[in-house]
């Protein structure tokens, strides 16, 4: 089941597979709104250079358990229109739509786009055909031992083994932190994913047979500043040393099909095949209408547990 957060990083990729390569897309991109005169979010941008100028496209993405309504679109294509420089409007449901809100959008001139289950008996691409994909078979580290976290704190302090109910993540000032974090147990849990995933890129690690085990020791620096508070107390998170054994484990991991289209012309714009990994990675390949080449996505499990995304700029492997 795909989260509110794992939806709109897929349809960015999606959109970022579909997109030529000078195509810029942000995620959480920060536009003006006149009406209101000030900066608000957008859920994803996408910014093409044509004929010296750079066209702005502005996307919203909603995951609802019921097909938007008229009063849905109605507000995302008013929040929309109020911001100049976006020339193409799109809203995008992983749910559907009403015919009023079909009618709604179509006055407004919002295109509508939809992220469901590839229909293969409706929708097709002649240079790919991704049914033979009922698993991914893949690597992934595990550990065998461990993993032991050790933070290190401002002032000298060490937190190990820590009850997460005890502290929150901040900034300096206490504040809720800019990745969305705020827990504890959560962030020392993307601090694990981060420093496994660094590990198994290791030359001499990622060339080990299955079942061989292999000591970890990775150490983790932190640019956004992040503090740990407790009470009154408030402390810079200055790095992260995890410690443990791993070993490869090699297992299937189920996939579905994916595919991004247009309410409004039936097109079918990108479709993938999608997986999520044991280690909770979503992993895909994507095909596009707009040209032949095949492309590969992985989101990263702790790019899915972010509550908030802001100013996040896609990039896709070839």
């Amino acid at each position: 089941m795909l989260s509110a957060t794992d939806v709109h990083l897929l349809v960015g990729l999606l959109t970022q597979a579909s997109s030529a390569e000078n195509v810029d897309v942000k995620l959480g991109n920060f536009i003006y709104d006149v009406a209101s005169e000030k900066f608000r979010d957008v859920d994803i941008t996408v910014t093409e250079p044509v004929a010296r100028l750079e066209i702005l496209k502005g996307i919203e993405v909603k995951k609802h358990k019921r097909p938007l309504d008229q009063s849905h679109v109605e507000q995302l294509a008013a929040k929309l229109n109020d911001m100049p420089s976006i020339k193409n409007r799109q809203i995008v449901s992983a749910s559907g739509y009403t015919k009023e809100a079909i009618k709604k959008a179509a006055a407004h001139s919002v295109e509508l786009l939809k992220l469901t289950d590839w229909d293969r008996d409706k929708y097709s691409f002649p240079h790919a055909n991704f049914s033979q994909f009922e698993s991914f078979t893949v690597r992934n580290p595990q550990f065998v031992e461990g993993p032991h976290v050790h933070f290190e704190i401002s002032g000298g302090a060490a937190i190990s083994n820590a009850d997460p109910t005890a502290f929150a993540i901040t900034d300096e000032e206490g504040k809720p932190h800019s990745s969305g974090v705020t827990s504890f147990e959560q962030f020392k849990k993307n601090v694990l994913d981060s420093a496994t995933d660094a590990w198994a890129n290791h030359e001499d690690f990622s060339k080990m047979p299955v079942g061989v085990a292999k000591p970890i020791n990775e150490t983790l620096q932190f640019t956004d500043r992040p503090h740990l508070k407790s009470g009154d107390f408030i402390g810079a998170i200055t790095a992260a040393h995890v410690r443990g054994i791993l070993q490869w484990q090699e297992k299937g991991s189920p996939t579905e099909l994916k595919m991004l289209a247009s309410e409004t012309t039936g097109q079918l714009l990108t479709g993938c095949v999608l997986a999520e990994l044991p280690n909770g990675n979503l992993v895909g390949i994507t095909a596009s209408s707009a040209d032949r080449t095949i492309k590969f996505i992985n989101v990263a499990v702790s790019l899915r547990n972010l509550n908030v995304i802001r100013e996040m700029k896609l990039g896709l492997g070839k």
